[in-house]
């Protein structure tokens, strides 16, 4: 069995902010703005269209701190970030910086 990779609360800062530069470099940006459009704001869509491109992104960074390169290891690194949340202002603000750029908005 493969050991799951661990952050600590440096790596994962590190880790968040490297992803948020990810999504705002401009041709992931267009990427995501092009997958919300046709996405609208059917939820099924969104998680077919939009989730696919953002789990793409984040790919490559996932990757650097150790886990793989698929659904799991990006569950994984998500995890691995959010478990510091409940302590770590700095490590939620990104994290709901980061949400906000592929969730849809709720009424």
């Amino acid at each position: 069995m493969t050991q799951i990779p661990e952050l600590s609360e440096e790596k994962a800062l590190e880790a968040i902010k490297e992803v948020i530069a990810q999504f705002d470099l401009t041709e992931n940006e267009e990427k995501m703005k092009v997958a919300k459009e046709e996405a609208g704001s059917d939820l099924q869509k969104m998680l077919q269209i939009v989730m696919p491109v953002a789990i793409e992104i984040q790919k490559p960074i996932a990757k650097k701190y150790g886990f793989t390169e698929d659904q799991l290891g990006l569950t994984q690194f998500t995890m691995a970030i959010k478990k510091w949340e409940a302590t770590n202002e700095e490590i939620k603000k990104y994290g709901n910086q980061l949400k906000a750029k592929y969730m849809p908005k709720m009424n």
